[in-house]
């Protein structure tokens, strides 16, 4: 005959939430467990945008030479032995050069109601003579498309 002899599980005790926690501790939990990987990940992308200088470096050269060429307002195609590049007309970038140029122009209601001006602004405000005194013109980078021949 066996004997049996029964043994009560004894049940971990059931403790009341840290109350040093934060209110977020999940998430910051969650941050710390993803942190190592995502540091690998952070070093390879450092590592492949090292590896991408000398093309950001030739393109950056090839790109100021296109913007030289010929008349702006026409898109260009120039072969290479492998390759050949097509490039779209210059786009116009603007900036103000005379602010208080600008404040006489519309007055003190009207600018301070414009206290963020935008291009957009001063367009839909002053005449095409007025805006000339206070904004320069000047022609952007071409897009550019370079396919195999």
């Amino acid at each position: 005959m066996a004997i049996v002899i029964s043994k009560k599980k004894v049940q971990p005790p059931v403790t009341a939430p840290d109350p040093m926690l934060s209110e977020f501790a999940a998430k910051i939990d969650e941050v710390g467990r993803l942190e190592g990987p995502a540091l690998k990940v952070k070093d390879r992308i450092k590592k492949l945008q090292e590896e991408l200088k000398p093309y950001a470096k030739v393109q950056k050269e090839l790109q100021e030479i296109i913007d030289q060429l010929g008349d702006p307002d026409a898109a260009i195609e120039e072969l290479g032995v492998e390759f050949k590049i097509e490039a779209g007309i210059r786009g116009t970038s603007r900036k103000v050069t005379d602010m208080k140029r600008v404040h006489e122009i519309l007055g003190d209601e009207l600018f301070y109601a414009c206290a963020t001006i935008t291009l957009k602004d001063l367009d839909a405000y002053m005449i095409e003579p007025q805006r000339k005194e206070v904004i320069t013109e000047s022609r952007s980078s071409r897009t550019m498309k370079i396919t195999a021949r």
